[in-house]
């Protein structure tokens, strides 16, 4: 009983502190797809977000963003714009960061930044 006590405490503690922390990334190279990268996104905390830039000349690059268990939407957009915008840097994409989903909605390409 002690022991089951003690977990639900640390729980209870570690949410109180926002534990898990917040967490992003950024790449081109872990989904083949935008779509496989936001259905796995859809797993994470709230709040979540995901930006990507695409170029097609002469040849198809993509650079994405994703953020997830952020204090709010525009956190969590805010968030995956950086990262979009460092990966999309690194791999020579032209195309600016576009909105591609926030929480479960795709809403692609409304907000470019």
């Amino acid at each position: 009983m002690a022991a089951a006590l003690l977990v639900a405490a640390a729980a209870l503690a570690a949410a109180a502190c926002g534990w898990p922390p917040p967490a992003a990334e950024g790449s081109g190279e872990r989904f083949a797809t935008a779509e496989e990268a936001f259905q796995e996104l859809r797993t994470r905390p709230e709040h979540r977000a995901m930006a990507v830039a695409l170029d097609n000349n002469p040849h198809f690059h993509w650079a994405y963003g994703r953020s997830w268990g952020q204090a709010s939407p525009e956190a969590a957009l805010d968030s995956a714009f950086t990262h979009c915008d460092e990966q999309r840097r690194l791999r020579g994409v032209r195309s600016p960061c576009r909105t591609y989903a926030v929480g479960d909605e795709r809403v692609w390409g409304l907000t470019p930044r």
